[in-house]
């Protein structure tokens, strides 16, 4: 195995001493040897700060910055800004990385010609954890910095599931003070990037905590959700990357038809406000931009809510008519078509 080239490996860590330990041996075990290992205690005030001190006692490749609390944004531009490796990672305080994670990615994005390299993630769980891996068992997909952004789900948003040449996070930034951070990079990192290497094996196990506000749905998580994606919008535009224009309006949209029928409980998660504002900022996204070319759902959403849900009731209908017509003889199928045509179904 080659391991001439350094990775930096940045660990942003807040208050989580239940999880950090084993975080750190995950990175420490890598059979990836060549790291700089980046622990950025944000201001803990519980023991992370103290299990960081201790690790790097042990182990020369630690480095461990004590600064005050900023955030994950924040702690993650830390790091990057002391990151010396050829190749930088993410990973956060209270996850796991399987032991070979970084030889394997490092081993494709020299392979692959990459610049950046992903892999999938799941969440931990003990009896999975670990185990082998034989490389030639992994299957990959390399995509251009257009195509990652045009499936999103692919490469996915999220930084730590990835491995970077460092050289295409120059002038990045984590928007400090944001949720959804990862959201307001990932196009800029993308645009650099011409190769992308997707690899279908997880290597990254995520934990979730108690206290924890991943899921939690407030209006400022929407606001900040908002923002990013219409941000992702304009750099595309500015940028003339023309060929994600449509998809990542689309990715508006869709955001904003999702969050304002979301339902939980047989009740509107979020309250009437809220949904109006979702409704608002569709319908403003897509006045802006009459020329680009969108599904139609979209603009029927923009124009009015109950339209919308009139739109669907009528695909709903068209879609079962349809389903049938192969069952009916050829005479009965025009006398379908003429009713399916109509504006009051």
């Amino acid at each position: 195995m080659n391991d001439t080239d350094l990775i930096s490996v940045i660990v942003p860590i807040y208050n989580i001493e239940s999880y950090v330990d084993k975080c750190i041996r995950s990175i420490i075990n890598q059979t990836y040897l060549n790291l700089q290992i980046i622990l950025v205690d944000d201001g803990s005030t519980d023991k992370s700060g103290i299990i960081c001190d201790s690790y790097a006692e042990l182990d020369n490749r630690i480095q461990v910055i004590h600064k005050a609390n900023g955030g994950l944004s924040d702690a993650r531009n830390y790091g990057m800004d002391v990151a010396s490796g050829d190749y930088v990672a993410f990973v956060d305080g209270d996850d796991h990385i399987h032991p070979q994670m970084y030889e394997i990615m490092h081993n494709h994005i020299i392979v692959d010609d990459a610049d950046v390299v992903t892999c999938w993630f799941e969440q931990f769980d003990e009896e999975k954890f670990g185990g082998p891996i034989e490389k030639d068992s992994i299957s990959v997909e390399v995509l251009s910095g257009a195509e990652a952004i045009i499936d999103i789900e692919r490469p996915h948003v999220v930084a730590w599931n990835k491995l970077y040449k460092r050289s295409i996070l120059k002038d990045i930034k984590y928007p400090v003070g944001k949720l959804h951070e990862d959201e307001f990079v990932v196009h800029k990192i993308f645009h650099k990037c011409k190769r992308i290497a997707v690899l279908d094996v997880p290597l990254y196990f995520y934990s979730i905590r108690q206290g924890s506000i991943v899921s939690e749905m407030t209006e400022r998580r929407i606001d900040d959700s908002l923002e990013a994606f219409s941000d992702r919008v304009r750099y595309a535009i500015e940028q003339k990357w023309t060929e994600v224009v449509p998809a990542v309006l689309a990715r508006y949209c869709d955001y904003c038809i999702e969050k304002y029928y979301g339902i939980e409980n047989g009740k509107y998660i979020l309250d009437k406000a809220v949904m109006d504002k979702l409704w608002k900022a569709e319908h403003e996204m897509c006045s802006n931009h009459l020329s680009i070319q969108l599904d139609e759902k979209y603009r029927k959403f923009a124009n009015s809510p109950a339209e919308y849900e009139v739109f669907l009731k009528r695909e709903s209908i068209k879609a079962k008519i349809k389903s049938v017509l192969t069952l009916l003889p050829r005479a009965a199928r025009k006398t379908v078509r003429v009713i399916t045509k109509r504006k009051d179904i």
